[in-house]
Order: structure tokens, then sequence, then C-alpha cells
């Protein structure tokens, strides 16, 4: 490994925040930022980190610097979008995910992360179109059909909830979150 090069930084970053340790993530992307202070990637990551610890704040901070230096950085406007939310500003959150599919049509996080803004405003008919979208996209993104229960769940459609966090278990045996939702719904 060479300690020079920020994206391996970077990629560690991801990697140990995937391992549910965000602040170990935040150190190597600060590392990947000090050595390449135009890294877009590594400020995404990083507030991808500091979301996990229940920052959104200072996440959309490093998602403003992303999007900064890389315009056309989609993941960044995504996950801007994402931290948003958590907020409770999915009025905002919305534009960001435009942005997001307008530069990387092909992402079903995007439209997942807009039918979380929609359901927070109630708009759940638009939101299920969003999901909709996003399974299109990807069959086999299991976050979809997870995310599709609440809403359908919140339209009074258990069965389809139901089936919906069905589909997540059968795509991800270990997708705790459709466990927990489907339980909810029995």
């Amino acid at each position: 490994i060479d300690p020079r090069f920020p994206p391996t930084y970077n990629n560690w970053g991801f990697l140990l925040l995937q391992q549910g340790k965000p602040a170990e993530a935040i150190r190597m992307s600060q590392r990947a930022a000090e050595l390449a202070p135009q890294f877009a990637a590594a400020y995404n990551t990083w507030g991808l980190a500091l979301l996990a610890q229940g920052k959104p704040e200072e996440a959309i901070a490093k998602y403003r610097k992303a999007t900064e230096l890389n315009p056309k950085y989609a993941n960044s406007y995504n996950n801007w979008a994402a931290a948003l939310t958590v907020q409770g500003k999915s009025g905002e959150a919305i534009p960001k995910c435009q942005t997001a599919i307008d530069l990387d049509p092909g992402n079903p996080l995007a439209y997942n992360n807009w039918a979380a803004a929609l359901r927070a405003q109630g708009q759940y008919d638009e939101a299920i179109g969003k999901l909709q979208k996003a399974a299109e996209l990807n069959p086999k993104f299991a976050a979809t059909y997870n995310n599709s229960g609440p809403v359908l769940s919140s339209q009074g459609k258990h069965d389809e909830a139901i089936a919906k966090y069905k589909n997540a278990i059968e795509i991800d045996p270990k997708y705790a979150e459709a466990y927990e939702g489907r339980g909810t719904e029995l």
C-alpha cells in the first residue's frame, strides 16, 4: 500500500464504515483529504461516517465541500439528501435527489432517498413511484423493498408491506431491518 495514495485511505475508511466503525472511517477520510485536499470522495466518505454518528449537520458540510470540489459527484448530492431527510428537511432533500439522478440516472439509491423524503411529506403514492423506479433499475437492491414496507403500511396496505419485506429478506437473508418491519406488520 502506497501511504501517499489518497484513494487507499478513502477506500479503507469506507470499509471501516461498512464494519460499523465510523470514528475510524473519519480518521481515514481525514488522512485522504490531508493528502489530497481536492479529493471530493474523501469528503463524501467523511460525511457518511459523520451521518452514521448521528451528526447530519456536520455531514452536510462535508457533502457540500465534496460537491464544491466536484459538482458532478452524484453520490454526494444523494448523501446530502439523506442527511437533510434525517434532519426533517425533506423539502430541501428532494432537489438534491433530483440533482443526483440528473448526474447518475441509474442510481437506485437516489430514488430510495427521494422516496424517503416524499414519505416524510406524506406523499405516499409518489414515494411508491420512486421505489418502483429503483426496483426497475436494480431488482436485487434489497433496500428498495424494505423501504417500500413503511410507505405501504402508512397507506394501510399491510399485506403488500409484508410482501415487500419478504422480498427484501429473500434478496438479503441477513437484512435485520426487513425482519423487524415484517414483524411489526404481523
